[in-house]
C-alpha cells in the first residue's frame, strides 16, 4: 500500500471521527436546552398551580370552576411556550388518572397508566426528566414534579411533553452529511492517488 493511499486513509478516518464528535456535541447541546426548557416551564406551570384559590387535585369534575381556571391557564402556556402538553395526573386512592390535559375535552377522570418517571417523582418527591422516547405520536422529552393534594400527601404528577423530534432528525442529518463527505473526500484522494501512480508509471517508461 503506498504512502499516499495510507495517509489518505488516515485523513478520512480523521475527517470521520471530527464530524463524529461535533454530532455528539450538538446532540448534547440540543439535549441541554431540552432540559432546560422543561425546567423553566415546569416552575412556570407550578406557579399557576399555586395561584389558584384551592388545589387542583380537588377538582370533583369538568364543572369544578377550578378545572375551567387551571385548563385555560395551561392552555394559555401551552400555545406561548409552543407545548406538546401539559398535564395534571393524580394517583390518590391507588387510582392513576388525569385531572387536566391540554387539546383534550374528554379529560377529566380518564384512566392513565403512570411511567416509571412518574413513579419515581412521587417515591422520591423530586423533578424528574426522562430521555427522548418515540411513541405512536411522535417524539418527545418530558418532565414530571411530584405536586401534593389538599391533606399534604404527594398524590399528583404536575407534567409537560416537548416535542423532541429535532434531535434524532438533526442526528440522521448529521450522519448522512458525514457519509456523504466522506465519501467524497475518499473517492477524491483515490481518484488522485490513481492519476499520480499513473504519472509515476510514465515517468518511469521514459527514463
Amino acid at each position: 500500500m503506498s504512502v499516499v493511499t495510507v495517509t489518505l486513509l488516515a485523513t478520512v478516518a480523521l475527517f470521520v471521527l471530527t464530524f463524529y464528535l461535533v454530532s455528539q456535541d450538538l446532540s448534547s447541546q440540543l439535549l441541554k436546552q431540552f432540559d432546560y426548557r422543561l425546567t423553566t416551564d415546569i416552575d412556570t406551570a407550578k406557579k399557576e398551580i399555586d395561584n389558584i384559590d384551592g388545589n387542583v387535585l380537588s377538582i370533583s369534575g369538568k364543572d369544578d370552576p377550578i378545572y375551567a381556571e387551571i385548563k385555560t391557564k395551561f392552555t394559555e402556556l401551552q400555545k406561548d411556550h409552543t407545548l406538546e402538553n401539559l398535564y395534571v395526573l393524580s394517583n390518590k386512592g391507588g387510582k392513576e388518572r388525569i385531572i387536566v390535559l391540554t387539546g383534550e375535552d374528554n379529560d377529566f377522570d380518564q384512566d392513565y397508566a403512570f411511567s416509571d418517571e412518574m413513579k419515581q417523582a412521587l417515591s422520591e418527591d423530586k423533578m424528574v426528566k426522562s430521555d427522548i422516547y418515540k411513541d405512536s405520536f411522535g417524539t418527545h422529552k418530558s418532565v414530571f414534579l411530584p405536586i401534593k393534594d389538599s391533606g399534604g400527601e404527594l398524590t399528583g404528577i404536575l407534567g409537560i411533553d416537548l416535542d423532541a423530534s429535532v434531535v434524532p432528525q438533526t442526528t440522521q442529518k448529521l450522519t448522512i452529511y458525514i457519509t456523504v463527505a466522506s465519501a467524497i473526500v475518499l473517492i477524491g484522494g483515490l481518484l488522485f492517488s490513481y492519476f499520480l501512480w499513473e504519472e509515476e508509471l510514465r515517468n518511469q517508461h521514459v527514463h
